[in-house]
C-alpha cells in the first residue's frame, strides 16, 4: 500500500492505495484515534490482494487535515469528501466498504452516484436509535490509556481482542498535536444529536441502486443491530448478515467473515 495526500477545498485528504482489480473505497468510523488503516488493519492486506483498494481518512481524523474552525462534525463535508474520492477512482463500477457513521455517508452518496454498484457496511449508523452510555463513550476523548482500553473493549464482544499493541497504536494517534481539543469539540454536544444527524432520509435509501450487504454484530450495544435492520428494509437490494457473539468492531472481531462478505459482493 502506498500513502499520499491530496489537496481538498477544506483540508488535505490522506489516502492509502494498493492492489489491482475491482476498485473498492474503504471508509472508517469515528472513534478516538481511528484511521482507515487502524480500522481495517486485520483485512487490509487480504483486500489488497483481491481488489484495487483506496482507503481514505476522514477530514479531522487520522492523517487527513482538519478544519480551521468548527463545526468539526460535518456530514455534508464528509459526503463531499466521498464524492471527491470516487472521482479519483477508475472504472464505471466501484464498491464501498463503510463502517459505522461512514455507512450513513456512503448510503447518501450511493443514492445519486450510479457508479457505486456495491456497498458493504459494518455496524452501520443511519437510522434513529436512542444513544446510550456506550455510544457516549465512543465519542469521548479518553483521559488515559486505561480509559481508551475500556472504550475499545466496549466495542468488541471478546475483550481479549484489544491487545496492548492495539491500544498503543490508538493512544499514539491521540497524542498528536491538538487532537484532544479537536476531537472533544467535534463531539461536544449530546450523543443523541450526532445519532440524529446521521439519519439517512427514506427517499435517499429508496434511491440506492447498488447491491448492498449490511453486516452487524448481534451484541452491539453502542450502535444496536436494529439500526441495520431498519435501514435494510428501506433499501431496494439490501441483504443483512447478523453476526453472533459480535459487537461493533466486526473487522477486528471476525475478519474472515468480512472478507467472505467482500468476496460475495465485490465481483
Amino acid at each position: 500500500m502506498r500513502e499520499y495526500d491530496v489537496s481538498f477545498p477544506s483540508a488535505s485528504v490522506h489516502f492509502v492505495e494498493g492492489g489491482q482489480g475491482f476498485p473498492v473505497l474503504l471508509l472508517h468510523g469515528t472513534g478516538p484515534g481511528v484511521s482507515v488503516v487502524g480500522n481495517f488493519r486485520p483485512v487490509l492486506e487480504a483486500l489488497r490482494q483481491r481488489y484495487h483498494v483506496f482507503g481514505m481518512d476522514w477530514i479531522g481524523f487520522g492523517a487527513s487535515g482538519r478544519l480551521a474552525a468548527p463545526p468539526f462534525f460535518d456530514m455534508a463535508l464528509w459526503e463531499r469528501q466521498v464524492r471527491f474520492a470516487l472521482a479519483r477512482m477508475p472504472g464505471d463500477r466501484v464498491g464501498i466498504l463503510a463502517h459505522s457513521l461512514a455507512a450513513a455517508v456512503a448510503l447518501r452518496v450511493a443514492a445519486t452516484e450510479r457508479r457505486v454498484a456495491k456497498l458493504l457496511t459494518t455496524g452501520a449508523m443511519g437510522a434513529h436509535f436512542p444513544a446510550n452510555e456506550r455510544t457516549q463513550a465512543t465519542w469521548t476523548f479518553p483521559s488515559s490509556r486505561e480509559a481508551l482500553r475500556a472504550t475499545l473493549q466496549g466495542l468488541v464482544y471478546d475483550p481479549s481482542l484489544i491487545t496492548e499493541d492495539f491500544v498503543a497504536n490508538r493512544f499514539e494517534n491521540l497524542q498528536r498535536g491538538d487532537y484532544r481539543a479537536h476531537f472533544s469539540s467535534m463531539f461536544a454536544g449530546p450523543p443523541q444529536a450526532y445519532v440524529d444527524a446521521a439519519v439517512v432520509p427514506e427517499a435517499a435509501l429508496a434511491a440506492v441502486d447498488a447491491d448492498v450487504l449490511m453486516m452487524h454484530g448481534r451484541d452491539d450495544i453502542a450502535f444496536p443491530a436494529s439500526t441495520t435492520t431498519t435501514l435494510a428494509r428501506k433499501v431496494p437490494a439490501a441483504d443483512v448478515w447478523m453476526v453472533s457473539r459480535c459487537s461493533h468492531s466486526i473487522a477486528v472481531e471476525y475478519p474472515d467473515k468480512v472478507l467472505a462478505a467482500a468476496q460475495v459482493l465485490f465481483r
